[in-house]
């Protein structure tokens, strides 16, 4: 008799002439357990590893017992206590619902992303407990949708106050011609009327295509934006209460050009207040830093910007940027590159520079790094979409396998989520993540896009699109281990 303590279950299967029995243990979430054996040489009525042959001491068959000690998760293996499986998927009610950030509320997660189409879309926002169920006490069974315009009404990035209130920023009445918006919600994800104008704030800037693309909230409740202004690129600061704070650039509002094709992406905060801002120009990674009165802070590359061009890229774009300990920075994204027979394919790109603006020389090759996934496979497109960083280790997600031409899908089509995590001293791969430094993960078969990602206690989350039923796509959430 074998035993095992709860919730093992244990097999065994003893070879016709007993001379082997193997032991097969399980316990679910842990990975299973399986161990062979062979009989003494000698005796004949004991068991020790075959491979050990009878150098063990023996043992009684029925006195065999399994200790429970279960194989733990490794990292970049899915968290299999949040939704099951490690994943979640949230269809909205909406044909097309793509989640674009995420940020923990304790041990909840607040998700915001577009719920409905690219034309007509609408805010909406999503709370989970800790295991990936919906949280029933926010908004109507976990969820909230919020319209602001006759078109669409997109949410691109998420923060909370000290307080525990939600601000999310994105565009309002569509994004080629729309505004700038910031919305405040209560805990309980209703609008809160005392933010702004009656819960929201809209800024114009240049009359057609502005919108927040990142954010910050300050230790103080300020909120700062980042993103497009019609040709150019704008920062802004809201005061905690939603008003524009005037100290701040010309009345809350830096509006700067860089070159052609200007758009800032996101957004971070250094350790000495500064703001760092990330985005592309003339179709190369722009990396600016600003003082906290929104001036350039002239200190950093050429009069506060660094521009880098990846190889013979013809579309390079920094989509999120961290800020290390000692002040470097790191830039994320995509590069773009034309293969011999003229077909465009994208891959994960990163680049680190020192605190005053030039390339970190031990980051990569000359300070930069680029990573093949998928698109060694053809016409494929992979792309970084968020970064966290935790200790020395810096994590990325977004998509691999996406069709080329779509990198900046509205919705996912044929790819995947997909994750890596570097050194961030060296820009290596850490082999510790996923066997190889990358995760790929399939939700249904179909169209998969990573979006944004949040880490807390040994963990990361990873939001964006899955293809659900014909035709819809719905939020998208995998939890992942990721402790070293």
């Amino acid at each position: 008799m074998i035993n095992a303590r709860p919730p093992f279950t244990v097999e065994t299967n003893l070879s016709p002439k007993g001379s082997r029995v193997s032991i097969l243990a399980r316990e679910e979430p842990f990975r299973m357990v399986a161990k062979t054996y062979s009989r003494r040489a000698r005796g004949g009525h004991g068991i020790a590893p075959w491979w050990r042959g009878g150098t063990l001491a023996v043992v009684s068959a029925a006195a065999l017992v399994i200790p429970a000690v279960p194989v733990q998760a490794a990292p970049g293996d899915l968290d299999t206590s949040f939704g099951g499986d490690g994943k979640v998927t949230t269809p909205f009610g909406a044909n097309f619902s793509v989640a674009n950030a995420v940020a923990y509320s304790g041990d909840k997660v607040i998700v915001a992303g577009r719920v409905g189409d690219a034309i007509t879309g609408d805010f909406g926002l999503a709370r989970y407990n800790a295991d990936g169920s919906p949280d029933t006490g926010f908004g109507t069974g976990g969820l909230v949708t919020m319209n602001f315009s006759p078109l669409s009404d997109v949410p691109r990035d998420i923060g909370l106050q000290s307080d525990g209130r939600i601000i999310v920023g994105g565009l309002t009445n569509s994004e080629p011609a729309g505004d700038a918006i910031v919305a405040r919600y209560t805990t309980d994800g209703t609008l809160d009327t005392t933010f702004g104008t009656g819960g929201t704030t809209v800024i114009d800037i240049s009359g057609v295509g502005d919108a927040i693309r990142g954010l910050v909230v300050e230790p103080d409740d300020q909120i700062v934006g980042s993103g497009p202004a019609g040709a150019d690129s704008a920062l802004m600061r809201l005061n905690a209460d939603g008003t524009l704070d005037t100290s701040f650039g010309s009345d809350g509002i830096v509006r700067t050009s860089a070159g052609i094709g200007d758009h800032f992406f996101n957004i971070a905060r250094d350790a000495d207040g500064r703001y760092v801002v990330v985005g592309t120009v003339d179709g190369d990674f722009l990396v600016s830093r600003y003082k906290t009165d929104g001036t350039p802070d002239t200190a950093f590359g050429d009069d506060g910007r660094v521009i880098t061009p990846f190889e013979t890229a013809e579309s390079d774009l920094a989509m999120d940027v961290v800020v290390r300990d000692n002040g470097n920075i790191i830039a994320v994204g995509e590069t773009g590159a034309v293969d011999d027979i003229g077909i465009t394919t994208t891959r994960f790109a990163l680049a680190q520079y020192t605190s005053d603006g030039g390339l970190a020389p031990g980051f990569g090759s000359g300070g930069t790094v680029t990573t093949d996934i998928t698109s060694t496979l053809g016409a494929a497109a992979d792309g970084i979409r968020g970064a966290v960083l935790q200790s020395d280790r810096l994590t990325v997600a977004g998509f691999c396998g996406e069709s080329h031409g779509i990198t900046n899908f509205l919705e996912p089509v044929v790819g995947d989520f997909c994750l890596a995590r570097y050194d961030a001293g060296d820009g290596s791969l850490d082999t510790a993540f996923g066997g190889d430094g990358t995760v790929i993960t399939d939700f249904t078969g179909k169209g998969d896009g990573a979006r944004a990602i949040a880490s807390k206690g040994g963990k990361v989350t990873v939001v964006g699109g899955a293809e659900g039923p014909p035709p819809g796509v719905d939020f998208a959430l995998a939890r992942y281990m990721s402790a070293p």
